[in-house]
């Protein structure tokens, strides 16, 4: 996205999209933002984020996602997400 426009997408920016994948049952798409987002250094992901991303994974009946980016959003190992630097709220 910043490549092509010239701006950074913020915490909201990234939520939107996650939350666009999730009603077009693109589930990797938005694990993948997840992990663009993470990349991009000014991105420090919060709860909503998390949030919305946890509860489209179940949506979609992927309850082991779910687990997964639970464990990423904690902090905690055995996750195949990338590691984040967390934000609250």
């Amino acid at each position: 996205l910043s490549k092509e426009n010239g701006f950074r997408p913020n915490v909201q920016v990234y939520t939107c999209l996650v939350q666009a994948c999730v009603l077009n049952r693109k589930l990797e798409r938005a694990l993948s933002l997840h992990d663009t987002m993470v990349a991009d250094v000014g991105s420090a992901i919060d709860d909503k984020f998390y949030a919305v991303l946890a509860k489209g994974c179940l949506q979609l009946h992927q309850p082991l996602r779910a687990i997964e980016v639970v464990r990423v959003a904690y902090q905690l190992p055995g996750h195949g997400l990338a590691p984040s630097a967390r934000r609250g709220g």
